[in-house]
């Protein structure tokens, strides 16, 4: 799997101009795992899931310690391209 984390893509002070990035990666990817933990408010998440649903791109939780393991979040997706 090709990963994009988007904590991680920027360094420095967020721009709102930036969030045209993580929206391109959003509307390409195959699935997007949400790794919000159980009870931790996560708005930029939250917006995020908000605009996969928008454009059609699968949202699947998998937060740390509860979560399923990866298979088990991605077996209803279909086949990934490839």
């Amino acid at each position: 799997f090709l990963v994009y984390s988007p904590h991680r893509a920027w360094q420095g002070a967020w721009s709102e101009s930036a969030q045209r990035v993580n929206d391109m990666a959003i509307e390409m990817a195959d699935v997007v795992l949400d790794l919000t933990p159980p009870g931790t408010e996560a708005d930029g998440t939250l917006a995020e899931v908000a605009y996969a649903d928008k454009v059609g791109t699968p949202v699947r939780p998998l937060p740390p310690g509860e979560a399923q393991p990866l298979p088990a979040a991605l077996a209803e997706l279909p086949p990934l391209p490839g």
